[in-house]
């Protein structure tokens, strides 16, 4: 009978291992957290007043709409109508908002104060939503904002900064008691040895304009109601840039 010799591999596996000395290990230090300068800005909007145009989409829309319904709304009997002919009171001028068959005037889209254009009054650009933005000391558009203080919330630091221009002549509302977006930007080195912060964070609240109107403000600043197109123009990119998907 045949043997077979099975010789066993032997694996010769070297182990090294790390010599450390107290002298030589190097001690991760926990990095100094930054010192953020706190801020809270008021976004405050006056919603559209009247409605745009619609557009040749939408009145497609409207009018294909009404007449896939048509077919499962139920009639009204005869006898309700004067002439006792049913007629549809829905008609293709009411769906497209064409009221010139009817005495009846719909309200102008353009004001005197956007053929003038005058930006301190809530009276402009009606069919768009308008923000209040004003020019501080440092020549720079903004929204009212101020520094956060102790034993008051972020919240409460947007309504008082906001409350320092507006005052009591507008009926306030704000949206959320959490800021709807934020945007931090860090020194220089020389400001940070100015003002001993190592850069700025500022939160913004968003509020609407519930009733009154606004043409001064008791401050020699610059103020103005703009749209969110036209405070892209004047506003910092980067300071428009963190609150443009929220307007």
């Amino acid at each position: 009978m045949q043997q077979c010799l099975i010789r066993p591999i032997s694996r010769k596996v070297k182990f090294s291992r790390r010599l450390c000395s107290s002298s030589n290990t190097v001690v991760n230090q926990v990095e100094k957290p930054k010192q953020w300068q706190l801020f809270s800005a008021a976004i405050l909007e006056r919603t559209p007043k009247l409605m745009k145009p619609l557009t040749e989409y939408e009145i497609d829309y409207r009018l294909y709409r009404h007449e896939a319904k048509l077919p499962y709304t139920r009639k009204m009997p005869t006898a309700w109508f004067p002439n006792g002919q049913r007629e549809d009171p829905v008609t293709r001028e009411v769906l497209i908002g064409d009221f010139s068959r009817r005495n009846f005037t719909p309200a102008p889209l353009e004001t005197d104060a956007d053929r003038s254009n005058n930006s301190k009054t809530l009276n402009r650009r009606l069919t768009d939503s308008v923000y209040f933005v004003v020019k501080r000391e440092n020549r720079v558009w903004q929204f009212p904002q101020g520094e956060a203080e102790d034993g008051m919330t972020l919240r409460q630091t947007a309504e008082e900064a906001l409350k320092k221009f507006v005052g009591d002549r507008l009926h306030l509302h704000f949206v959320s008691n959490i800021p709807a977006c934020h945007i931090e930007r860090e020194f220089s080195p020389q400001v940070k040895q100015q003002r001993n912060w190592d850069g700025a964070k500022i939160f913004f609240y968003r509020a609407l304009v519930v009733e009154g109107n606004l043409e001064e403000i008791p401050f020699d600043h610059d103020f103005a109601w703009l749209s969110s197109s036209e405070m892209s123009q004047v506003l910092p990119s980067v300071y428009y840039n963190a609150v443009k998907n929220i307007l």
